[in-house]
């Protein structure tokens, strides 16, 4: 990658919505790097020591995202200037510039929890690419938090209005929420390592179950109504879901189960099917009744007289105009019936489309920030593989740069020994 591609790639990074703090007292150095830096970042502060540095970090700690300082300065020095900064801030990312590589100053740092630190003369390419992974790896972990905070959120969302049941691979119950042992009765104690079949009614299939087993451990989702039964043998009614976790490499480790209780809707409904049966059989009755005392009057006619036919019609129109009332206020009673049936059951219908809606959003919440959890998770750990490769690549650098200092330390050694020689020699031609 060539130097004009890399410079590209670092105005389009994270550094061009980021703000540096830079201190350095050396006046030149100060104009020509700031220079350069002004040109990737959104915004660039630049202080001459570590005293005016720390008014203009008081007055925009809220903007400034990392600091480049110097360590020998007048007025107040890189170390004072970094412990006053963590007095104010813990987190911050610091770098610190130095001339040599001074172990006491090192430890100092250190202990200062800063970041990483810079050998002069600065390589500004080198000291770009660090601000870069600093801040992208300081920005994932910002971000994994923020999720993992808006997941914990949901998820007392979830655990405060829906039952949750956490189950191993095997079925045995990993975990249960406060709602469905107030619902069952149970304790998180006695349903923990039990199996489901400790909540299964009696009256569910073993097809209705291989089914949902079958659903899940191919991977796929489970919709819809569970009969339970409870500790104290009554039964209660869920509107469940469950979905297969996978962990990084989609194998399934465990299932959720979450749902909302039904068993009022569910008796409702049971009393609107009792109704309708009841009303049905009412009727039949009736009508049977009258048929029966139809027959009966219309035998008492044929036996009876003339007169008696007469008089046995008569109670017949009566009694038919009696029927006649009666089925009048039959199908009344009927359409009224089935007016309130219809009102209920279109209430029934609209209860269970809003929880529907409520549980599929909720599911649809739950998978898409266990997805941006996972890619977070993986691209934070290769963060961290590349910071570790680039950290060994800066420890073989600072070997080298040691070395390499040793060598100039022992050729000014020898320049020295040397200009006193030449002192001595002249010294020697004078007198």
């Amino acid at each position: 990658m060539d130097l004009q591609t890399k410079q590209i790639e670092l105005k389009n990074s994270i550094l061009q919505k980021s703000t540096l703090l830079y201190v350095e007292d050396e006046d030149v150095l100060r104009e020509e790097v700031s220079s350069v830096f002004k040109s990737f970042f959104q915004e660039v502060f630049i202080a001459p020591n570590g005293e005016e540095a720390l008014e203009i970090f008081k007055n925009n700690k809220e903007k400034i995202n990392i600091i480049l300082t110097d360590i020998n300065m007048p007025k107040m020095n890189g170390i004072e200037f970094l412990a006053k900064v963590r007095e104010l801030d813990k987190d911050i990312s610091i770098l610190i510039c130095t001339a040599f590589n001074e172990p006491d100053i090192l430890i100092k740092a250190i202990r200062l929890n800063v970041s990483d630190y810079i050998i002069k003369p600065i390589q500004i390419m080198t000291t770009l690419n660090i601000f870069k992974n600093i801040l992208t790896s300081k920005n994932n972990e910002l971000l994994v938090k923020k999720q993992l905070k808006e997941l914990e959120d949901l998820k007392t969302v979830l655990e405060n209005e829906n039952f949750i049941i956490e189950t191993s691979l095997d079925g045995e119950i990993l975990y249960v929420n406060d709602l469905i042992c107030t619902a069952s009765g149970y304790t998180k104690e006695e349903l923990t390592g039990q199996t489901n079949n400790i909540l299964k009614h009696p009256d569910t299939s073993k097809e209705f179950i291989s089914n949902l087993w079958k659903t899940i451990s191919s991977g796929e989702k489970w919709h819809g109504k569970i009969k339970n039964l409870a500790k104290d043998g009554s039964t209660f009614y869920v509107k469940t879901n469950i979905i297969p976790i996978f962990d990084e490499k989609q194998n399934i480790v465990k299932y959720l189960s979450t749902g909302f209780l039904i068993t009022a809707e569910e008796e409702e409904k049971q009393t609107l099917k009792r109704l309708i049966l009841q009303q049905k059989g009412e009727k039949l009755k009736y009508e049977h009744d009258i048929e029966k005392r139809v027959q009966e009057e219309l035998a008492k006619s044929i036996n009876s007289s003339v007169n008696e036919k007469n008089a046995q019609n008569q109670k017949l129109i009566s009694l038919v105009n009696e029927m006649d009332e009666e089925i009048k206020r039959l199908r009344f009673k009927q359409n009224d019936n089935s007016s309130r049936v219809l009102t209920l059951e279109n209430k029934l219908k609209d209860t269970y489309t809003r929880f529907d809606n409520m549980q599929i959003g909720y599911q649809k919440r739950v998978g898409d920030l266990n997805n941006a959890t996972q890619t977070l998770a993986k691209k934070c750990e290769e963060l961290i593989k590349k910071t570790k490769i680039y950290k060994e690549k800066l420890d073989k650098s600072q070997k080298s740069i040691s070395i390499l200092q040793d060598y100039i330390d022992e050729y000014r050694k020898k320049i020295s020994d040397l200009e006193d020689v030449i002192a001595s020699y002249e010294k020697d031609l004078a007198k």
